[in-house]
């Protein structure tokens, strides 16, 4: 559910952005300008909760009225109740869902992680795959592919949030939502 919205907590102001690509005829405009950018704030909302579900609601519509709502790789599933760590939104231990902005426009992508040890220490290292490059779902798997080579098994967390099963072995340990 959080894709494209971040959580914005300064000194004065809490809430939650939505930040995304402007889209013509389900296409990408890219360059400086075309960024939508909306806030919604907690205490308009009354909630943390509320706030999130209404930024959700209003990227989903906004994906929609641009033809390009498979983005969030909606499931038959999609809408149902998951539990997922607010530290991983891929849902794929080691394998994070990036989103950045740069010269105001958006750039996604999966990131592996990992810890090695170089030179007697303890390091954490990363490489990151463009979306826009390879495509959602390859970057996912190439992403799954590197955190195989260094760590092993590839342990899915949360099935309804990842973009695709990956190409090396994997686990799968859900929690029930009842």
């Amino acid at each position: 559910m959080s894709k494209y919205i971040t959580r914005i907590d300064t000194r004065n102001t809490h809430g939650f952005q939505v930040r995304l690509a402007r889209y013509k005829d389900g296409k990408m405009l890219d360059g400086t300008k075309d960024l939508v950018s909306k806030f919604f704030s907690d205490s308009h909302y009354k909630s943390q909760l509320g706030c999130k579900q209404a930024a959700a609601r209003w990227r989903n519509v906004y994906l929609r009225e641009h033809n390009v709502l498979h983005y969030l790789k909606v499931h038959p599933w999609f809408g149902v109740a998951a539990i997922n760590s607010g530290r991983n939104s891929s849902g794929a231990i080691g394998v994070v869902y990036t989103s950045h902005v740069k010269n105001s426009s958006v750039s996604h992508g999966y990131k592996a992680e990992w810890s090695a040890t170089v030179k007697g220490k303890r390091v954490q290292l990363r490489r990151e795959f463009a979306c826009l490059r390879y495509g959602e779902c390859e970057a996912f798997k190439m992403a799954c592919q590197v955190r195989y080579e260094h760590c092993g098994v590839i342990i899915i967390t949360d099935r309804l949030v990842v973009p695709c099963l990956p190409d090396v072995p994997y686990e799968i340990t859900e929690k029930s939502c009842a």
